[in-house]
């Protein structure tokens, strides 16, 4: 999927003229922070994105200094000509015709000429990058494609969204499987077949939307500690990729410190729903132990949506919606504007601060974290489905995806003469009650018990429970 052409991509690019906050953090967490890793934003291309968030930051500044000028001349003029009542009363009314001209250039000209659907174009942007901003952004093109995510924090998933619930079983692969009263010696086997037989089956699904991909993870603390390979120490940052032969090796002898996991990832709605698997596979001794993981993200917020709704001619009903969002704008800039212009010079100096702060911390920590704690697609979701079809497109992808990757591990151990007869006895209890199954008996750690338990059991091991995050409910939905 080209993700420059998905709508996520092109509401982001929008909520950074409609939303000053949203823009601050795209410059903040990816321009500036040269030597911590990116957040993954799935289904979102994050170069036009940060075009769009230093151009929208140009053009903030420009009516600033615009209005700061107003504000000197007409000032300077009252005092010479002694007319404060003329400047009470023009002053006002010269900051909301400025704010209206640019809140007007943005939503009808910019939004409305490069941003709807019919006409989007994620290239048409005027601005042209600073040398050190365009080697940034060079580097954030490269970056999206890598296969190591660097992670902040407890969980390794960055970006992936709300984490539906984990599951997990282990079985028993020296014992082989009994056929006409003879039981068979078990083939060897290694993990990357397990792992090869699986992303074979599913590529020849050809389900629309469905990518695979190898993947490392490693916490932003032990990155530098990992050599050269995970870690350019020339430009004191983690690297976004690494070469076949790291991951195949890391398959083979897992570490503490590195983790694999082969990635299931489903992005459907343009970007606006991305359900992912992660599945992990360790073999110790004669016992195989299969890890995996669901997560979902889900679409962006409803106001980022309100683009949609922008006609390229206004109609007097849409400038009288400008006028009243530029007039609250006006205002605040008009009799907040010391505050503002203070906290501006304070987020200057606290900004340089930092920076001269981090330089020592890279030299001096050891356990310097250079690992990624957000995602901006992550932080600009809603939070809850927008159509009730998303909904059951999730729980397609999921049913779909689950059985079959359970269905293939069954049929590659059994294809190794592998006894699995406990695991087909329960294979229809692990798909159906949301349990997991660990060394061939029933737990019930994922079962919701009681009069106020809630638990949903559409998919292995899956089971939401009292306190468990509202994100994956439907909007203005009820647990049943």
């Amino acid at each position: 999927m080209d993700n420059s052409r998905t709508a996520t991509t092109r509401y982001l690019c929008a909520a950074a003229y409609l939303d000053p906050v949203f823009a601050d953090e795209v410059i903040d967490q990816v321009v500036d922070q040269e030597h911590q890793a990116i957040g993954t934003c799935h289904g979102v291309d994050l170069v036009p994105v940060v075009t769009h968030s230093l151009a929208a930051k140009r053009r903030h500044a420009l009516r600033n200094w615009i209005l700061a000028l107003v504000l000197g001349g007409v000032v300077t003029g009252s005092i010479i000509l002694d007319g404060s009542q003329i400047t009470f009363l023009t002053l006002p009314l010269l900051f909301w015709g400025i704010v209206m001209t640019e809140q007007c250039a943005v939503r009808f000209g910019v939004i409305a000429g490069h941003l709807l659907p019919h006409n989007y174009d994620p290239d048409a942007v005027s601005v042209q990058p600073t040398r050190q901003q365009q080697r940034r952004l060079d580097e954030i093109d490269r970056d999206q494609v890598g296969n190591l995510t660097v992670y902040s924090g407890f969980s390794p998933f960055v970006g992936a969204g709300v984490q539906l619930a984990p599951w997990s079983f282990a079985i028993n692969v020296g014992v082989g499987k009994q056929e006409l009263g003879t039981r068979r010696e078990p083939k060897a086997f290694e993990v990357e077949e397990l792992y090869d037989h699986i992303a074979a089956e599913l590529a020849a699904l050809s389900l629309p939307g469905l990518e695979l991909e190898d993947r490392l993870y490693v916490n932003g603390r032990d990155i530098r500690r990992q050599g050269a390979v995970f870690f350019d120490e020339a430009a004191e940052r983690p690297r976004a990729a690494v070469a076949p032969e790291v991951v195949r090796a890391s398959v083979r002898r897992p570490t503490h410190a590195v983790r694999h996991y082969k990635v299931l990832r489903v992005t459907d709605w343009q970007g606006e729903l991305v359900w992912s698997m992660f599945l992990r596979f360790v073999k110790v001794a004669d016992s195989l132990f299969i890890e995996g993981s669901d997560f979902l993200l889900l679409p962006v917020k409803e106001r980022y949506h309100e683009i949609d709704g922008i006609r390229p001619v206004p109609t007097p009903y849409d400038l009288a919606r400008v006028a009243a969002t530029s007039l609250r704008t006006a205002a605040a800039l008009y009799f907040l504007w010391p505050l503002l212009a203070a906290r501006k010079a304070m987020r200057w100096f606290r900004q340089s601060s930092e920076r001269r702060g981090l330089r020592r911390q890279l030299r001096d920590d050891l356990f310097f974290d250079f690992g990624a704690a957000v995602s901006l697609r992550e932080k600009a979701s809603s939070g809850q489905y927008h159509r009730y079809f998303q909904r059951l497109d999730k729980e397609m992808y999921a049913k779909l995806l689950e059985r079959r990757v359970l269905s293939l591990i069954l049929e590659f151990l059994d294809d190794h003469d592998v006894d699995t007869s406990e695991l087909v006895e329960r294979q229809s209890v692990i798909l159906n009650s949301g349990v997991m199954v660990s060394g061939g008996t029933l737990q019930a750690d994922n079962l919701a018990v009681g009069e106020r338990a809630v638990a949903m059991a559409s998919r292995l091991g899956q089971a939401v429970r009292p306190g468990a995050p509202a994100a994956a409910q439907p909007a203005g939905g009820k647990r049943s």
